[in-house]
């Protein structure tokens, strides 16, 4: 099993030092041993190779040995969604990562019953997505906004936001131009959006609402949908 850890500090050839709990999980979950292959990376200094020189589960030692992946750009891609429900928000987590997401932008819209639970929970789920889908750098998580505030910004916003809404006149992801990627794809709650919502997200000129097809999706799902189909916009752009 290949061993990833996200290490924030700058990675370079030599010795390293893992704090307490990166050497807690290494000795006590993974029960890594002397000369294991441990591999460190972050989006500034890229993804090196070392190999664990003391392994103690207060202190681990590695020895830094190549760069195996350097730094490479990542599409900016902003989410904005309505939290959901504690048992079911991890998924939307793991998916907005291994799937490009940047950013998450956390809504307070007129149906939303939930928020996004601790922070440095949350932080710690988008750094084991991280880990486990190759990427190099760990999603943003931005302070919750309201949908007032969230409303300012968009009117001021240049930046094309792909709206994904249940009812309403929409397009669907395969219409939307090839010469256009969305930087922000929106998100509703788990109770829809309200009809004021629904007026006001229809009344914003770089906005484009996006139809997932004709069922109502929970709110997990259609994360993992409209960024499946962001993805192909980019991988079709690309060619």
């Amino acid at each position: 099993m290949k061993i990833r850890l996200y290490f924030s500090e700058d990675i370079i050839s030599g010795e390293c030092i893992l704090n307490a709990e990166m050497s807690h999980y290494l000795c006590r979950v993974l029960r890594v041993r002397i000369k294991a292959e441990i591999f460190l990376f972050n989006e500034i200094s890229g993804e090196w190779r070392g190999r664990v020189q003391a392994a103690h589960p207060k202190q681990t030692r590695i020895i830094i040995e190549e760069c195996v992946r350097t730094p490479e750009p990542t599409a900016r891609l902003k989410l904005c969604f309505a939290p959901i429900k504690k048992s079911r928000i991890s998924s939307i987590f793991a998916m907005a990562t291994e799937l490009g997401v940047t950013e998450l932008q956390p809504l307070k819209t007129r149906f939303t019953h939930n928020d996004i639970g601790r922070e440095d929970k949350v932080i710690r789920q988008l750094i084991e997505a991280t880990e486990q889908c190759e990427r190099l750098d760990v999603p943003k998580l931005l302070p919750t906004l309201s949908w007032k505030q969230f409303c300012a910004e968009q009117e001021k916003s240049p930046e094309a936001l792909l709206a994904c809404v249940e009812t309403g006149a929409a397009r669907s992801m395969t219409e939307v131009s090839q010469d256009l990627l969305p930087q922000q794809i929106l998100i509703g709650p788990e109770g829809g959006f309200s009809p004021e919502e629904h007026q006001e997200i229809q009344s914003w000129e770089h906005c484009l609402p996006i139809t997932l097809g004709a069922r109502i999706l929970r709110s997990e799902t259609a994360v993992a949908a409209a960024l499946a189909q962001w993805n192909l916009l980019c991988f079709n752009r690309s060619r």
